[in-house]
């Protein structure tokens, strides 16, 4: 193991219309000015080639389902962006 590769940021993926559809599961890292500490997993709802919507994996643990609508090319998305890992297609 490389010295450098423990100090290598984690790798996200780029997501768009074309690399998630309804059903895949990511994987969201709190961005550094979050209340959130731990990674969550959200459930891709709703896809289209302008958004997508998300919810909560376990929604039962919170009295809030958590739905959000993510929009592509918006002031929001250039800060979520760099967040999500596909964990499942």
């Amino acid at each position: 193991m490389c010295i450098f590769n423990f100090f290598r940021k984690k790798e996200r993926d780029r997501i768009s219309p074309k690399t998630i559809r309804v059903g895949s599961i990511l994987k969201v890292y709190p961005a550094s000015r979050s209340h959130v500490t731990k990674p969550y997993l959200v459930e891709v709802l709703y896809s289209s080639i302008e958004s997508f919507t998300t919810q909560l994996v376990n929604p039962e643990m919170h009295p809030n389902p958590h739905i959000f609508t993510f929009v592509y090319k918006s002031e929001n998305w250039e800060y979520h962006r760099n967040r999500f890992q596909i964990k499942s297609k």
